[in-house]
């Protein structure tokens, strides 16, 4: 419960923080527009928030009031950051880049405390931690992402 505690609380720090760093800068040459891999992080994004709502009800179910936060948080999060890649914020890319460096070190942790015999976890958060280092990577570095978000 602690760590979930915790790990929200990295969330939203780091959220605010994208938000208070963001600048506009000129517009480069190159793609723009959600579209390319954007449009499939729009798409994961999406799914994340249906994923979202339909655990909640199995948490609602077995009165488990730390998970029903949890899933309630993530929800608001999934949906200010499907609106602020809606709306085109500046400040999208590094939010969502906060929130996949966080989900790193969760995964970490979770690895760090699991028992070996759950291979199948293991090996779904190695690929978590796989996929998040790459759409970090990419968020970074895209001149689409740039020309979306950061550049007017």
């Amino acid at each position: 419960m602690i760590l979930t505690i915790t790990h929200k609380c990295f969330i939203v720090t780091g959220v605010i923080t994208a938000v208070l760093h963001s600048k506009a800068r000129p517009l480069t040459e190159g793609p723009k527009g959600l579209g390319g891999w954007i449009l499939l992080l729009f798409i994961s994004q999406c799914f994340s928030l249906y994923s979202n709502f339909s655990s909640i009800y199995h948490y609602v179910e077995t009165i488990n009031f730390t998970w029903i936060f949890s899933n309630v948080f993530s929800i608001a999060l999934n949906c200010f950051l499907l609106w602020a890649m809606i709306k085109r914020k500046v400040y999208f890319p590094w939010s969502k880049i906060w929130l996949l460096g966080i989900n790193v070190i969760y995964s970490v942790h979770f690895l760090l405390t699991i028992d070996a015999r759950y291979k199948f976890v293991i090996c779904a958060k190695v690929l978590s931690i796989f996929i998040s280092a790459i759409w970090a990577f990419y968020l970074y570095h895209s001149k689409r992402v740039k020309n979306t978000f950061v550049n007017y």
